[in-house]
């Protein structure tokens, strides 16, 4: 389907990994500038991400305070990068990051520079819910994952995200992991109907 620029758009499943460092705002600007170099080098020194983009099969979104990732690969990816990013960030107590992951339909540009899509705010509305230290997963993303991936779920119940209407939620379940317990649940909807 052509945009109004005239580049095509292909529609495709994404598995999105959106993150945000806690507090960043907060931070002098050369602490910020930092904090954004050490994240992105834990990013891209986890084994998901170095797959995923020889493979071409990831985008890398910037967004301000954090990133979004979305592998094209299995949505397996993103919960196991976020996994070792947690991991990872044992080595820069520093760093506070939230993470949200949701898996749904992205649009991408013929070129592969651009993405159309709610994947990315679905995911960063989950995250929006998570405390610093957490991951949480969305309903959607669980659903896809609830048997292939070796990972104990532990049900939080269901909560409003920012910009949806309590009564546009289908019954859906998001994941936590917190880096101190290591244990991954489920219980934030992030799927509106």
């Amino acid at each position: 389907m052509p945009s109004d620029s005239g580049t095509s758009l292909r529609l495709q499943i994404g598995h999105v990994l959106f993150m945000d460092l806690v507090a960043y705002s907060t931070q002098l600007l050369d602490e910020q500038r930092q904090y954004q170099e050490q994240l992105t080098e834990v990013v891209n020194d986890t084994e998901q991400v170095r797959t995923a983009k020889e493979a071409g099969k990831l985008i890398r979104l910037p967004a301000g305070d954090g990133m979004a990732l979305v592998f094209f690969d299995s949505p397996e990816a993103p919960v196991r990068c976020a996994m070792e990013i947690s991991k990872k960030l044992k080595e820069y107590p520093q760093l506070k990051l939230r993470m949200g992951v949701h898996s749904g339909p992205v649009r991408v540009t013929s070129t592969g520079g651009t993405y159309v899509g709610l994947a990315v705010h679905e995911a960063a509305r989950v995250m929006d819910a998570a405390h610093g230290g957490q991951i949480l997963v969305s309903g959607t993303a669980h659903g896809l994952l609830e048997r292939a991936i070796d990972v104990a779920f532990v049900d939080l119940g269901h909560h409003e995200l920012r910009g949806r209407r309590a009564r546009q939620h289908r019954d859906g379940r998001t994941s936590l992991r917190d880096r101190s317990g290591g244990r991954l649940g489920r219980g934030v909807p992030a799927h509106g109907a």
